[in-house]
């Protein structure tokens, strides 16, 4: 097998590689770490180099399809995993229950609820207010045109807000992480969707 130092995998090749690789890992993972993906997002390139056609596209241009395309099947597969019908079961289930005692799943399904980390639960009204504290104190600290875009986003689609703000999808996006970021920073990550 080809190593990254082949004339193919040039900076622009690997970085891109690294960063598909990245997202792979932390939203499919699997088992596998980032340098797993890259070696499956490296063999994939070279088995689709025979079909690279110079008069068609730039080099790079052929690589970020590629690369880019086959990340999101993956990413795809990877989610489909999660919704694999195989995994349901019944809440009329008889599991072993508190001191061994047998009970329906469903009695369980709130201890199962706090279980499960990024989850949304259900939060008490003091727990609320005092979000609704916190989501207003953070997003004073916002510049207005920030303001006016979170605002949105929490009543309409991505879509129809870069449209309203006549922006790119590209541009919301990027305004949208340095959001999130502030966000996270006021220690609201639970909550970002």
């Amino acid at each position: 097998m080809a190593d990254a130092t082949e004339p193919c995998f040039d900076a622009f090749t690997r970085r891109l590689i690294q960063i598909k690789a990245c997202i792979l890992a932390s939203r499919v993972g699997c088992g596998r770490d980032g340098e797993d993906w890259e070696q499956e997002l490296r063999l994939h390139l070279l088995r689709r180099l025979p079909a690279y056609r110079p008069r068609r596209a730039s080099f790079h241009a052929f690589v970020k399809t590629v690369i880019s395309r086959y990340a999101a099947n993956l990413l795809r597969d990877g989610k489909a995993k999660c919704r694999d019908p195989s995994r349901v079961v019944s809440l009329s289930q008889i599991v072993a229950g508190d001191g061994g005692r047998p009970e329906e799943l469903a009695a369980r399904v709130p201890e199962l609820a706090r279980a499960c980390p990024g989850e949304s639960q259900q939060l008490s009204p003091e727990e609320q207010r005092d979000l609704r504290i916190d989501l207003a104190a953070a997003l004073r600290g916002l510049s207005p045109d920030s303001q006016a875009m979170a605002t949105r986003l929490m009543e309409r689609s991505k879509a129809e807000v870069a449209r309203d703000l006549g922006l790119s999808r590209y541009q919301l996006h990027v305004r949208m992480r340095d959001v999130l970021r502030h966000f996270e920073k006021a220690g609201l990550r639970e909550y970002l969707s």
